[in-house]
């Protein structure tokens, strides 16, 4: 076999050196093939990496843009609550004041009457603006108690407003068309009335303001807890 081999190679030398290149020639080929096919994996590898990672910080971006709006909504909605608290607590004493001014005021005519019933209306719409707005932005910490207490508050209201009423209709008519007193004694007796009911108002309206104060204070505390 050797020896066959031996008489190949000398009859045609080249031709077996030329075999021999190829074959050499077709294992360099592979390999760099094979290196090549390596290096398009490695490539299409990164660019995926690259790919990846782009998304990965554009979602990362994008969180932090909805978390930047969540907070700020939040914030948002803590400021507002605690502006509806304090404007609703700001007419309930606001609107209470001005009942107790009313039913000591010394109202004469019917000009003065309607003067005064007109600011009395005035209050009371802005009582119920801020009221319709606390409950509107706080339903949700407003229970069953603290919404008795502002009902009942109301009733009180509503009593104070309809003595004052009666009372500046008698005011009225214990004088004359020049607005001096007819009768001193009536009149001392109208404040009398009008001073023994409105005491009795008052604490009500004390206890009911005691329970409300505690209730808004549960409320802030809840609305501190937001998040």
């Amino acid at each position: 076999m050797m020896k066959e081999q031996l008489d190949i190679f000398f009859q045609n030398p080249f031709s077996y050196i030329f075999g021999i290149i190829l074959l050499g020639f077709y294992f360099f080929l592979k390999r760099k093939l094979e290196n090549l096919a390596d290096k398009e994996d490695v490539d299409g590898i990164t660019r995926k990496v690259e790919s990846v990672k782009k998304e990965f910080n554009e979602d990362l971006e994008t969180l932090k843009a909805e978390l930047e709006v969540l907070k700020s909504n939040r914030i948002s909605l803590i400021q507002e609550k605690k502006k509806a608290i304090y404007d609703f607590w700001t007419a309930v004493n606001s609107y209470f004041c001005k009942l107790d001014y009313y039913l000591s005021a010394q109202i004469k005519s019917n000009v003065e009457k309607k003067e005064y019933l007109l600011k009395l209306d005035n209050k009371f719409d802005l009582l119920s603006e801020k009221a319709s707005m606390f409950n509107l932005v706080l339903y949700e910490e407003i229970d069953d108690e603290t919404d008795g207490i502002i009902l009942e508050l109301f009733d009180v209201f509503h009593d104070m407003e309809q003595l004052i009423r009666k009372t500046i209709v008698l005011l009225v008519g214990c004088h004359n068309e020049e607005g001096k007193i007819k009768n001193n004694d009536v009149l001392i007796e109208i404040y009398k009335n009008a001073t023994n009911s409105k005491n009795v108002l008052n604490q009500k309206y004390s206890i009911l303001l005691d329970k409300l104060k505690y209730s808004i204070r549960l409320i802030l505390d809840k609305t501190n807890q937001i998040k």
